[in-house]
């Protein structure tokens, strides 16, 4: 028995069963490397994805935060101009004179938009509704304003219009001036106020996107991620993940820097406009 064991176990089988092994072992190892090769190369690339979608994402906020901030200098400057106008006609005292006296609307550019942050992944809930919000928010601050064009081109025609029926100069610039007056002030409670949400969470955005270009990975599993310290159970985690109030929860943790930045950015436009005039 012992010389039949010794028989089966000789060198030439071992190296037999070796070789046997070993080329079906090879092939398998090598798809087993390969496919953790391939994990490993597609998780990097998905990171410097997010990397750049974060950079791109900051890019994209400070020119939409500008144009917001000159937008609102130059809507403010014009209400500034209609109530003088308005003024100029009030203290005409007589029934002969016409009020012909116009001012133009000022040229405003849409503010900017990145429309391709919305297909940009970013793993993160809080941000990708964010940038919804922005979007939706720049887009109607757009539309408002070309609206806004069109009713003061209205408001200079109808004017005319009464000149040219011979309306008495009294009566016509009353008109005038009451439409230009509440015109001033539709555009000073709603319009700038319109703006002033915007640029809140245009803020509210480039504060959470500023950690997150500090620290992906960790930022988002902080602010994210399952906690104890919110939720208890996995069940209360996953409703969590879908729902809204994730976005008041996490802005009013970051409201003292939102606030903070909007200060600052505050400061930086009333030393510039000081410069100016």
């Amino acid at each position: 028995m012992i010389d039949f064991i010794r028989a089966i176990f000789n060198e030439e089988f071992l190296n037999k069963w070796q070789t046997l092994v070993g080329s079906a072992t090879g092939p398998f190892l090598a798809i087993i490397l390969s496919a953790i090769g391939f994990w490993i190369r597609s998780k990097h690339i998905a990171y410097k994805e997010r990397k750049n979608a974060i950079r791109q994402t900051e890019i994209s906020m400070a020119r939409s935060l500008n144009d917001m901030y000159q937008t609102r200098e130059e809507v403010v400057y014009f209400i500034k101009r209609l109530k003088n106008t308005v003024e100029s006609i009030r203290v005409i005292n007589d029934d002969t004179t016409y009020m012909i006296e116009e001012i133009n609307f000022p040229h405003l550019k849409d503010v900017f938009a990145d429309n391709t942050l919305q297909i940009l992944k970013f793993k993160s809930y809080y941000l990708h509704n964010k940038l919804l919000s922005t979007d939706v928010g720049i887009n109607a601050t757009n539309q408002l304003l070309k609206g806004l064009k069109e009713t003061f081109m209205t408001i200079i025609s109808n004017n005319k219009f009464l000149i040219a029926l011979r309306e008495k100069p009294r009566s016509q610039r009353n008109s005038y001036s009451e439409n230009l007056d509440s015109f001033a002030g539709v555009i000073e409670k709603d319009v700038i106020l319109s703006i002033q949400n915007v640029i809140k969470v245009l803020m509210q955005t480039k504060v959470y996107n500023l950690k997150l270009m500090k620290n992906h990975p960790f930022t988002i599993w902080k602010h994210e991620g399952r906690s104890f310290k919110y939720f208890r159970t996995m069940q209360k985690f996953r409703k969590y993940g879908g729902n809204l109030d994730v976005l008041d929860r996490l802005d009013k943790k970051f409201e003292k820097e939102s606030e903070k930045l909007l200060e600052e950015a505050e400061d930086r436009g009333r030393r510039t406009n000081k410069k100016i005039s």
